[in-house]
């Protein structure tokens, strides 16, 4: 069996039913060699419970952390979550992201020495959200356009995101990507170049994560490579 060689960081803004969906995504990877560290930053018994509970279907181990930090007051990766990573490469999500089945492959297939990886989201609204069940995961329907109109979705040139063609997502990649939703949530990079990250001392305030995360990468040389689509996620509205 082959090691492992990805850790899944994935920060829970306390929503457990979000969080479960979330996971399920994850237990329908294609690539299976990742570890995923859930991060929190209040133990609450009934998560740490639930969470023991669901592990027992994944495929995966869940290493629980809990972080007191504001997440708008670190770089995404504080030293005591970091330090949980035991693999070199680290994907940064959301607890309310449902990953694609080709999520985890597609970062692991573009990424590269001197470079860190931003991908988009597609955002659904709550009652959209909250229609999507554990098999309309495993089966990908909640992927499918048709699905998704018929239980609400409006049409819109976005829609082409979850294209299974690949030359019309890219070609919506290319005329929407400035307006698109690149945030820290659908980041991955390696871990030495993050611990690098960490360290460095600036004075300006940065607009987000994202963007606190390119600079300082920047800084140290690294190149941004967004891959767009082909690591989409559904964001689950709250």
């Amino acid at each position: 069996m082959t090691a492992i060689d990805v850790s899944v960081v994935i920060y829970n803004y306390d929503s457990l039913e979000w969080l479960k969906k979330t996971l399920y995504g994850y237990n329908n990877q294609t690539y299976r060699m990742f570890e995923v560290i859930l991060v929190e930053r209040e133990a609450k018994e009934d998560t740490v419970l639930q969470i023991e509970e669901i592990q027992k279907e994944m495929f995966f181990s869940i290493h629980y952390v809990q972080c007191a930090t504001s997440l708008n007051q670190e770089l995404l990766l504080s030293k005591k979550v970091i330090g949980q990573c035991s693999t070199p490469y680290v994907i940064i999500v959301s607890g309310n992201c449902v990953p694609r089945k080709d999520f985890v492959e597609q970062h692991v297939k573009f990424r590269e020495e001197g470079s860190f990886i931003s991908g988009q989201d597609f955002r659904l609204s709550r009652e959209i959200s909250l229609r999507i069940r554990k098999q309309d995961i495993y089966t990908e329907k909640c992927f499918s356009v048709k699905w998704l109109k018929n239980n609400g979705l409006k049409s819109s040139i976005k829609n082409a995101k979850l294209s299974s063609s690949i030359f019309k997502a890219f070609l919506v990649h290319i005329l929407i990507q400035n307006k698109s939703n690149q945030n820290c949530f659908n980041t991955s990079a390696w871990k030495e170049d993050v611990i690098r990250a960490n360290e460095i001392e600036e004075n300006t305030q940065s607009i987000n994560q994202y963007q606190k995360l390119k600079k300082r990468m920047f800084d140290l040389g690294i190149k941004s490579k967004n891959i767009g689509n082909n690591t989409i996620c559904l964001y689950l509205g709250f």
